[in-house]
């Protein structure tokens, strides 16, 4: 019996006044007394149950996940409840923690309850049901062979265990995040159709998420991006061209990793206008109206120096060395310069179709030197006779100097990598 009163003791205790000098002063008059045992047997019983914390906060809404639950009294925890659904694999491990599986439940806030026996008791936040969701698919629109690349955001992505494109599994499926998946389309017929994301938090459906399109992808590439992106191909007129062609819009060369976007059919003015600064060579004029019949893809950004070594086997640059402006690591991703549309197939000329150079600078070279390679090189530049301002461009909203290319080589629809800002 003076076990079970030291035990009221200690929860009363709790509550004892700030004056009280000693434990058993449950009044705090400064001594113990008869009217502290009145109070202990007045409160005679076991203690009520209290929840401090709950954790985690946050499930699926297809249950499975373990709570653990702190707090005091919980000795005689005979359920768990969640949302108004008993929890299984209840364990009281302690006085002070029970843990619990928690059941299925719709999304939203859900009650934690636990039911001892002094009676139920409720924690003080409720457990939050979530389901994975679905924001957006880039890109949504893909060849109908298949292949495309896409990445999946979202939330609570991280337990994604499979993607379905119309029905049919995608591939190489990685979980990036929480919130990001990426996967590989498989084939599928042309139109709109539904992607699932499957995981342990649930199954999300977007609803025509992706879109078959019968688009071609060249042999030599993957796919990046199937149509115009309206944010870069501003022009309305544009990208109905560029679609018109039935090619992709942006692919990635293989072989080089360089990206590439498609520049469709259309007219430029070919030939020099000169300035107070250069003239221009008799070669190079008059300026004249070219209209390519076909349309080519070009690369989107400068060819870099490491990419013509890695093509090429040589670097003709002036800018090889490092500066302060630009450490040694950087050096290679400076645009090749010094060469010229005959450079390519002295060469190898192999690779005439595949690689071509701009002369406008990138990251990793300063004003200072763009300045001084356009002094070293504008006598390069009119004895080969071959530079030209084009307009090919327009469909990324610049204009841009380029090497120009013989017609039959633009018949041949060529993949050259030049720039594209």
């Amino acid at each position: 019996m003076l076990k079970a009163i030291a035990v009221r003791i200690a929860c009363l205790v709790l509550a004892m006044p700030a004056a009280a000098q000693c434990q058993g002063d449950i009044n705090g008059d400064g001594k113990v007394d008869a009217f502290d045992l009145a109070v202990v047997l007045a409160n005679w019983g076991t203690c009520p149950a209290t929840i401090a914390s709950v954790t985690p906060l946050t499930g699926s809404v297809l249950g499975g996940t373990t709570i653990s639950i702190s707090g005091t009294g919980l000795s005689t925890t005979s359920a768990v409840i969640v949302g108004g659904n008993a929890c299984t694999g209840v364990q009281v491990l302690s006085p002070t923690l029970v843990r619990a599986v928690t059941p299925a439940g719709a999304v939203g806030l859900a009650s934690v309850a636990l039911t001892t026996a002094t009676g139920s008791v409720l924690a003080p936040q409720p457990f939050n049901y979530v389901q994975q969701s679905v924001t957006s698919i880039v890109p949504s629109t893909g060849s109908y062979t298949g292949g495309t690349a896409i990445t999946i955001s979202g939330a609570y992505l991280a337990g994604t265990t499979a993607v379905t494109i119309g029905g049919v599994p995608a591939t190489n499926l990685q979980v990036v995040d929480a919130s990001t998946v990426t996967a590989i389309t498989p084939p599928g017929s042309v139109g709109s159709v539904d992607v699932v994301v499957t995981g342990s938090k649930g199954t999300v459906t977007a609803v025509g998420g992706f879109t078959y399109s019968a688009i071609q992808v060249p042999a030599w590439a993957t796919l990046i991006e199937a149509q115009p992106d309206p944010a870069v191909v501003y022009d309305a007129a544009q990208r109905a061209a560029i679609i018109a062609t039935g090619l992709a819009w942006r692919v990635r060369d293989t072989a080089t990793q360089m990206e590439f976007v498609l520049i469709p059919p259309g007219t430029f003015e070919m030939g020099c206008s000169g300035s107070n600064q250069y003239g221009c060579n008799g070669d190079e004029n008059p300026v004249h109206q070219v209209t390519l019949t076909n349309a080519f893809y070009l690369g989107r950004y400068e060819v870099t120096q490491a990419q013509w070594q890695a093509r090429m086997g040589n670097n003709p640059s002036w800018f090889q060395s490092a500066s302060s402006q630009v450490p040694a690591a950087q050096v290679p991703n400076r645009p090749v310069e010094q060469v010229s549309w005959n450079t390519i197939p002295r060469s190898k000329g192999s690779s005439r179709r595949r690689v071509c150079v701009c002369r406008r600078k990138r990251s990793g070279s300063t004003h200072a030197e763009e300045a001084r390679q356009r002094r070293s090189t504008v006598g390069q530049r009119t004895q080969a006779g071959r530079t030209m301002t084009a307009k090919l461009g327009t469909s990324l909203g610049t204009t841009r100097t380029q090497p120009a290319k013989p017609a039959q080589w633009a018949a041949r629809q060529p993949t050259a990598s030049a720039c594209t800002t």
